[in-house]
């Protein structure tokens, strides 16, 4: 793969990009502008400022908008949720708990949720917010996880992008001001001009204004160092994918597939040709994610910082589609709290400039006229006029002004305005005072969150791309065996994150158990099943319960922590009384064996016995049989010798 070099110009087409995108988005940066002024209570024109001067009349701003913006955002608060990473395939079950683990530690170490909620509020004003995920290997030198927020207006994206959350988005841009030191360490290679794209980019009339006289040279080194800290440029970064082809190559001797770029395809086809022996491809295409930093030229040109995904990740609001942008609840709000600013200063205004007592009378209808001046106001005392002056009708008071009638009417309903065209109810906001019951309450909050749900599902699939990310920095850059965290079964344990490059993964997006809204519904569901359960749940079960109770995770962790030590001293109490149980079961079945072989020992004793006995009956039996053969035999005479 081949890239363009440092010090060349930038490319023509990379030109052509910038231009498309920043005029496609050039109407949604000055609405956006007026809306982050609008929540931050700046909701008059100029115009309209300078006029209402000239008329004597005060600009009067209750910022309401800002009210429900913190409201909506409140309940992303309450609600976070959690990246967890599910096994495709069995047996990865484990690498998935460490890689969803070590997520939740790279969330830790960055504080995202923190800088989450604040794009999401980006979101809600602007319709647009953003985050960067990336490694500091400044920081720490095994790469320090960091999260950060970026400024909706710092970002530019394609301008033919029309999917929620950018994902059609070929390219994406950052247009970062930096201070002219930190921009010298980052290129030095590079002159203070050749690293400011402030000039071809015209970033003037795109982003903040550039202080910088752009036909001014850079300070020289004589010039005074306080003066030269203060001087910033601006750096382009740009992150693109195009589509590269490759081959999937059958390996003739072993039936393998491998992957080869288009050069090194054709070598390896080459020398297959000329060894005579046939080589079975396919050519595909895939994305190439590639980045470069941009000033007056190239300053860097490398791969993608995160494989096959942008390291920045966008979250979008309604869709207007046709300006083919995104954008938040204060468009809506505008108007009705622009009416309702209108109408208070208009009551004012009124209540200023009309009368609001005093008297009428002639010339000699008092008979001290100094003395009346100084009585009049006084509720008890008494003013003396002359004769005939009450009846002649000489004396008179002044009327006070009337509003107009519906005024009221009109002033509530522009204010109730400001809620209801963004579909924030008073239970959303918690400012509802009527006495109802909590099932209700929750009822029409939950309604009010269905308004909204458009906005949190897209907060949702951010979430999941931002797990797409995460997951390729901890498998490329973080397994490299350092400890992470475990928690599980009451337990924790550090075990070592390994890389596994085959296995498989579905990421979901879960709600967080630590979150106060998810705490407080399952904990008032489990305490309304619980006494009739308790006897059947396992003590794991319910001690995991405590992780959703109201109780402090300081109390909740020392609780787990006694009963692991209960556990563990139980264990040991019962391994003893296993341990005596078997010697007791063996000593029986020895004495079991011992009398089985005194028995034995009895029953071989008698079988020879009996078999003596018999041996002995069988001796007498064959003496008796003997004296009956010998009394038997005939008595023959005894021989004597012949002659005789």
């Amino acid at each position: 793969m081949t890239y363009l070099k440092p010090g060349d110009p930038v490319p023509h087409k990379w030109k052509q990009w910038f231009r498309e995108d920043e005029d496609h988005s050039s109407r949604w940066r000055k609405e956006a502008r007026e809306d982050y002024d609008f929540a931050a209570g700046r909701q008059w024109s100029e115009l309209d400022k300078v006029k209402l001067a000239d008329e004597m009349r005060p600009a009067i701003t209750f910022n309401r908008s800002s009210v429900v913006i913190d409201a909506v955002s409140g309940q992303e608060i309450q609600n976070r949720q959690e990246v967890r990473y599910i096994p495709r395939e069995e047996g990865d079950a484990v690498v998935n708990e460490m890689y969803s683990e070590a997520a939740r530690w790279f969330d830790d170490q960055s504080e995202a949720e923190d800088e989450d909620s604040e794009a999401f509020i980006d979101l809600l004003i602007s319709g647009m917010g953003w985050t960067e995920n990336r490694l500091d290997f400044e920081e720490d030198p095994d790469g320090a996880p960091v999260t950060e927020k970026c400024d909706p207006l710092e970002m530019f994206w394609d301008a033919s992008a029309r999917k929620s959350n950018l994902r059609d988005a070929r390219r994406l841009w950052k247009i970062k001001e930096m201070p002219i030191d930190a921009a010298r360490e980052q290129f030095p290679d590079f002159s203070d001009a050749d690293i400011d794209a402030g000039k071809w980019a015209n970033l003037s009339s795109t982003n903040e204004p550039n202080h910088n006289d752009p036909e001014h040279e850079y300070e020289t080194e004589q010039e005074d160092e306080g003066i030269r800290s203060r001087k910033t440029v601006k750096v382009i970064h740009l992150q693109y994918w195009e589509k590269e082809p490759y081959y999937k190559v059958a390996d003739p001797m072993s039936g393998g597939i491998a992957e080869f770029g288009e050069d090194e395809f054709r070598q390896l086809e080459g020398n297959f040709k000329r060894l005579g022996i046939p080589l079975k491809s396919v050519r595909l295409t895939r994305r190439v994610y590639k980045q470069a930093f941009i000033g007056q030229k190239l300053l860097e040109h490398s791969e993608g910082p995160c494989g096959n995904h942008f390291s920045w990740n966008c979250m979008t609001g309604k869709y207007d589609r046709n300006r083919a942008y995104w954008y938040g609840l204060i468009r809506a709000m505008k108007d009705p709290q622009t009416w309702a600013n209108k109408w208070m200063s208009q009551l004012l205004h009124i209540m200023n400039s009309n009368s609001s007592g005093g008297w009428f009378y002639e010339s000699g209808a008092f008979v001290d006229q100094r003395a009346a001046e100084e009585d009049l106001a006084k509720p008890n005392a008494l003013v003396e006029v002359a004769s005939g002056a009450l009846q002649a009708g000489r004396v008179q008071p002044k009327q006070n002004a009337q509003f107009p009638q519906g005024y009221q009417l009109l002033t509530e309903y522009a204010v109730s305005a400001i809620r209801d065209v963004t579909g924030v109810n008073l239970e959303l906001m918690g400012m509802r005072e009527a006495n109802q019951a909590g099932v209700l309450e929750y009822q029409r909050r939950q309604a009010g969150m269905a308004v909204l749900s458009t906005l949190f599902n897209s907060l949702r699939r951010y979430r999941r791309a931002r797990g797409r990310v995460l997951l390729h920095y901890i498998h490329e850059y973080l397994s490299d065996g350092r400890l992470i965290m475990i928690v599980g079964d009451g337990r924790k344990q550090y075990v070592p994150l390994r890389k596994q490059t085959d296995a498989k993964y579905d990421i979901i997006i879960d709600d967080a158990p630590t979150s106060p809204n998810q705490k407080e519904i399952v904990w008032q569901s489990v305490m309304q099943i619980l006494p009739g359960i308790k006897d059947m749940v396992p003590p794991q079960v319910l001690l995991q319960l405590l992780d959703y109770s109201p109780v402090p995770a300081s109390v909740v962790e020392k609780i787990k922590q006694a009963v692991q030590k209960m556990g563990q001293e139980g264990e040991q109490q019962a391994a003893m009384q296993a341990r005596a149980a078997v010697l007791e079961v063996q000593q029986k079945e020895a004495d079991v064996q011992k009398t089985q072989s005194e028995a034995y020992e009895n029953q071989m004793e008698a079988e020879l016995d009996k078999r003596r006995a018999a041996v002995e009956e069988a001796k007498v039996g064959a003496d008796i049989l003997r004296d009956l053969v010998e009394m038997n035999q005939p008595q023959q005479p005894p021989q004597g010798p012949q002659g005789f």
